[in-house]
């Protein structure tokens, strides 16, 4: 988690959601967000590599995989390419900050 190796910028957000793991859904909180996957703080101690579905009342369900979990928060890498993200975030796309432009000038 040391170097930068992520290939999307991330935006700050605080929104609240759900994590499903199986059977089981947590509360969670979701800290920022990329085209590419988010930071979210759950009281679970997920390995990485576990598959799980990010929900968010606003925009939908994301499924992801866990890629690191450090002090309660978890890296999460959407299964989904970037194209259909920005398609579910549709028009919050631009208000968040995450459309092609913005991408391109942070690149």
């Amino acid at each position: 988690m040391g170097s930068e190796s992520r290939t999307a910028p991330r935006r700050a957000v605080l929104w609240s959601g759900n994590l499903e793991f199986g059977e089981y859904v947590f509360d969670c909180q979701i800290w920022n967000i990329s085209l590419g996957g988010a930071k979210i703080r759950v009281g679970l101690p997920l390995l990485a590599g576990s598959e799980i579905q990010l929900s968010l009342d606003r925009y939908g369900n994301f499924r992801g995989v866990v890629m690191w979990n450090v002090d309660g928060n978890l890296g999460l890498k959407f299964e989904a390419d970037a194209d259909i993200i920005r398609e579910t975030f549709g028009d919050s796309i631009v208000k968040l900050g995450l459309e092609e432009e913005d991408l391109a000038a942070d690149a």
